[in-house]
């Protein structure tokens, strides 16, 4: 539209408007896809790794192991190039993938080229759904063996007892010699030799009735069966002896007087002192036990307490058990508190 001015006269004239060129509209040839940037326009699939896993442990029958699914790296006009490699009972690979910028997309993309393979057939159909419960098993595995790290001192101690065996024919030995004997063992009260043969340890067990101050002084063995170690074969033949029909006339124990009350134990005593101390329930890591069993068979329970650092640790005296040996260690702590 154009307007024009004449005096006072206003003359309007409507024009056509003109037309762009449509060859400006026409759309351009789109440009080849060179070698280098073709990879970098394709995103390989991030279950591709996972989705393989699975194929294999299915092809397998079992799950996948270290070294089942090796791959390896090269470097070509600065980007990576994967291959992996399958195992050897599926004879099949190795495959190669596509250049890509960083190792974890070659890692992926060779995972492609294997799951690609006719060879696999209708393996991997369905298969999307695996990789998630693989990786929340791993995490429940990872999760469990992780768990005792994060939980609290008496959750732990508490698996720890359940984890210990019950029967401890050593042990059960020793305290029952200990008792007749009234004192420590030595290696003249009870003695174990070793046979080594062709299929294990052979142990017998020598007690000697004299030194325990037992008539007539006999000398008391009991060979056990044979096994895998020594320590298997003595717990054998200590328990061979405690099975014998004839223990109690050959191992007597001696009557145990009657006490109205019995006194309560140093350790419940430690633990109370501490409380009051810490002004909180003391911990496993307040109190520190640790135990070692001699030749003879006997415990000694040594005892750490970090909140007092004036005190030595504390070394307890023999005893038949872990137990026992828990306990004296206590009350050389306690003594040596109240001595302080």
């Amino acid at each position: 539209m154009s307007v024009t001015r004449s005096s006072n006269k206003c003359q309007v004239e409507f024009l056509e408007p003109e037309l762009p060129d449509p060859r400006l509209f026409a759309a351009a040839p789109a440009p080849a896809p060179s070698a280098a940037s073709a990879p970098l326009a394709r995103e390989p699939s991030p279950e591709a790794v996972g989705l393989l896993q699975c194929a294999v442990a299915k092809q397998l029958g079992r799950s996948v192991k270290k070294g089942d699914v090796e791959y390896s790296f090269e470097v070509a006009a600065g980007q990576f190039v994967a291959t992996v490699v399958l195992p050897e009972e599926l004879q099949m690979g190795p495959f190669k993938g596509d250049p890509e910028v960083k190792k974890a997309g070659a890692k992926k993309s060779a995972a492609e080229a294997a799951l690609a393979d006719p060879g696999w057939g209708n393996l991997t159909k369905g298969a999307p759904d695996a990789p998630v419960v693989a990786i929340s098993e791993a995490r429940r595995k990872c999760n469990k063996a992780q768990g005792d790290a994060f939980q609290k001192p008496a959750q732990r101690k508490a698996r720890e007892v359940k984890m210990e065996p019950t029967e401890n024919p050593v042990g059960k030995l020793n305290e029952r010699l200990s008792a007749i004997a009234r004192r420590t063992l030595t290696q003249q009260d009870v003695s174990y030799n070793f046979t080594a043969g062709q299929y294990g340890f052979a142990c017998t067990v020598s007690v000697d009735q004299a030194a325990l101050g037992i008539d007539p002084g006999h000398l008391i063995q009991a060979a056990g069966d044979v096994a895998a170690s020594k320590k298997e074969a003595k717990s054998q033949a200590a328990a061979a002896l405690l099975a014998c029909p004839n223990l109690e006339e050959y191992l007597p124990l001696p009557e145990r007087p009657k006490t109205e009350k019995s006194e309560r134990p140093s350790v419940v005593l430690l633990q109370q002192v501490l409380q009051k101390l810490l002004r909180r329930v003391p911990t496993e890591d307040d109190l520190i036990y640790t135990f070692q069993e001699d030749a003879c068979g006997s415990f000694v329970a040594s005892l750490q307490i970090p909140i007092m650092p004036k005190l030595a640790t504390v070394l307890g005296a023999p005893a038949p058990s872990r137990h026992e040996a828990k306990q004296l260690a206590a009350w050389a702590a306690l003594q040596r508190i109240l001595e302080s």
